[in-house]
């Protein structure tokens, strides 16, 4: 196993450590980040449909308490007078002899049950329940049964029980001065909500369903902001209608005692205010069923100072403002505001008509999607880092190897050049110096200089031709030759290395007359490659035979070098093509060689558009056999 050096390993993988841990922070922050984001954006979103539910519940109460507060005063009573009224024959009626009946007389609703008025003297009575001769006038012009007038003195009683503890004038004018600051400040909304509808008509792309969306949460925003402002001003227009109608008309309270003409008292209707009233037998566990919701208002008759109302059934009031945003988010609920809070303490989410606050322990999912812009630059950018460490391994890989393949080099080089030189100095000094005198000894001497140096001139033709290899510059022209003649050249390229070791190389005969365009000298340095090595390794023998065998089929050329050795062992087969390994051989050894052979053989077959594999023998005879396979292309007629 080829040695590497461990302390750059541990530098390389402690960096990749670090490098990944740095990633893995970044990216655990990144997506921190991001579901942070989508979150903020859940909330506000989910914000935005609370500002819609509360501007659709204002929407919807608003009306029907512009209504209760356009209602004259004089409608609080079961009958009121009539000023300037005539017969059919145009005679004047005195005033006051004629009434009408109130349009609370019969008035029913599940969200306002009873309707009350707080006389100067504290009495409190109401138009639904009539007393005395307008009883018995109701009963019998509007067949109005003593069920619901039982049923209506019922509700006033508890209304009356409420109110005797209630200061009604400091609760009024805690509302005014309320509903009079927020009328006072400026409605800055408008102009954003035109910013708001210019941007909105100027992306014309989106869908009409988008765009409603948008206008109707543009427009709860305002609502939510504005909507006191607008509901004081409803108010002051329709009691200020009211005054002009009732100008001039008479009514019991007006009339002079002293005299009998009448004596119009000015007329002043406050505005109509919310108060949550709790009763005094109310303990702490059922606020809830001790607090009642009214609605107050102050009207001033000359001197007199009345209160005029009425009692809201908030179980059914507080169902029918949920029914208006029940589409928008699930689990909404409208929570009292029993204590008055001040214009700083309010909540966003109070509703502009009623004392009471929004809210919804419901969160809107936070949908993720599966590609976002972060994720995906962190995918890119842990692919970047991954290819940077791969590519970073290869190089230490490649850099390690590179230098183990130096220090092989030097390593078989040195011993190799070192036993020939060794050889040329000691050999040259004795016939130089003439200590070799004897004719016949001077000529092995001199044989074995020549073989020496040819030795050297293999080494070296090898070494320029692995660099050649390596630089992609072995570019031999082809040649033209028949299979035949390419068979009797490595014959005889074959045979004198052969006759020199000693070893018997057997070729087998070939016929195919074909000829082709091939690169022969590369054929040849390949084959006397294989051979050698067969000789060096494969005839530990006694037979000490090699088989060369050339054949042809499929379009291809195959030459099979084997021998009768002890082989390659399994661990050794991939080992053997690498440049300046010898595999099982140590450097060292008195088989001389520096690792090349197979290396370059294989680089020159590539280079052919071939390849050389060691083939796996089944014969039961052992051995090595390589193969070296060419296409063969560029077929010439045979003459």
């Amino acid at each position: 196993m080829k040695h590497q050096h461990p302390s750059w390993w541990r530098w390389f993988w402690g960096g990749v450590i670090v490098a990944a841990g740095a990633m893995t922070g970044v990216s655990t922050l990144v997506l921190h980040m991001e579901q942070t984001g989508l979150i903020a954006q859940a909330d506000a979103e989910r914000q935005g449909l609370l500002r819609l539910a509360l501007w659709r519940m204002d929407s919807w109460l608003t009306p029907q308490l512009g209504r209760e507060a356009a209602r004259p005063y004089y409608e609080y009573l079961p009958y009121y007078a009539n000023p300037d009224t005539y017969t059919r024959y145009y005679s004047r009626i005195p005033q006051g002899e004629v009434i009408s009946p109130s349009s609370l007389l019969m008035f029913e609703s599940p969200i306002f049950p009873i309707h009350f008025q707080v006389e100067a003297d504290g009495s409190v009575t109401s138009p639904q329940v009539p007393t005395g001769n307008a009883l018995d006038l109701t009963q019998y012009n509007f067949q109005l049964s003593n069920a619901v007038i039982q049923n209506n003195r019922s509700k006033l009683n508890e209304v009356t029980v409420l109110l005797a503890t209630t200061d009604l004038a400091e609760t009024c004018s805690v509302g005014e001065s309320k509903l009079l600051s927020v009328n006072e400040a400026p409605p800055t909304e408008r102009s954003l909500d035109k910013q708001a509808f210019k941007q909105n008509s100027d992306q014309s792309v989106l869908n009409r369903r988008e765009w409603s969306k948008r206008s109707e949460t543009t427009r709860a925003v305002q609502q939510q902001q504005v909507a006191p402002q607008l509901y004081l001003s409803t108010q002051q227009k329709l009691a200020s209608a009211n005054r002009e109608q009732i100008d001039g008309q008479f009514d019991d309270l007006n009339v002079n005692a002293e005299d009998g003409t009448s004596r119009q008292r000015p007329v002043q209707v406050g505005p109509l205010v919310a108060a949550w009233i709790k009763s005094l037998d109310a303990t702490e566990g059922d606020s809830n069923e001790a607090h009642r919701l009214f609605y107050v208002r102050r009207v001033t008759i000359g001197e007199d100072e009345l209160f005029q109302g009425v009692l809201v059934d908030w179980p059914t009031l507080r169902d029918s403002l949920l029914e208006q945003a029940s589409d928008l988010l699930p689990e909404l609920d409208l929570i009292p505001q029993y204590e008055p809070v001040t214009d700083s303490d309010q909540s966003v989410w109070t509703l502009a008509t009623i004392p009471a606050v929004l809210a919804s322990e419901s969160t809107l999912p936070v949908a993720t999607p599966t590609v976002t812009p972060a994720r995906l630059t962190l995918v890119i950018t842990w692919l970047a880092l991954a290819g940077a460490c791969v590519a970073a391994g290869l190089t230490l890989r490649s850099s390690i190897d590179y230098g183990q393949r130096r220090k092989r080099f030097a390593s078989a080089v040195t011993h190799e050049l070192r036993t020939p030189l060794t050889t040329f100095r000691m050999y040259s000094e004795m016939l130089d110096e003439g200590m070799v005198r004897d004719e016949a000894q001077q000529k092995m001497y001199f044989r074995t200089l020549r073989e020496e140096s040819t030795r050297l001139t293999a080494l070296v033709e090898n070494m320029l031709a692995y660099a050649r290899v390596e630089e992609g510059r072995n570019n031999r022209p082809p040649e033209s030759i028949s299979i035949v003649d390419l068979a009797d050249r490595l014959k005889s390229a074959v045979d004198h290395r052969a006759e020199q070791s000693g070893v018997c190389v057997k070729f087998n005969d070939v016929d195919d007359s074909s000829r082709f365009y091939l690169d022969v000298e590369s054929i040849e340095q390949v084959v006397c490659n294989l051979v050698d090595n067969a000789m060096k390794y494969g005839c530990a023998n006694e037979s000490k035979a090699i088989q060369v065998d050339t054949e042809t089929r499929d379009r291809h050329l195959f030459i099979r070098v084997r021998d009768f050795g002890p082989g390659v062992e399994p661990t050794f087969s991939k080992l053997i093509f690498e440049p300046f390994d010898r595999g099982a051989v140590p450097p060292g050894t008195n088989v001389p060689g520096v690792g090349i052979g197979l290396a370059l053989s294989r680089g020159l077959a590539v280079g052919m558009g071939g390849s050389l594999e060691l083939e796996s023998v089944r014969d039961g005879n052992g051995g090595a056999c390589f193969v070296l396979r060419l296409p063969l292309h560029g077929q010439e007629p045979i003459t």
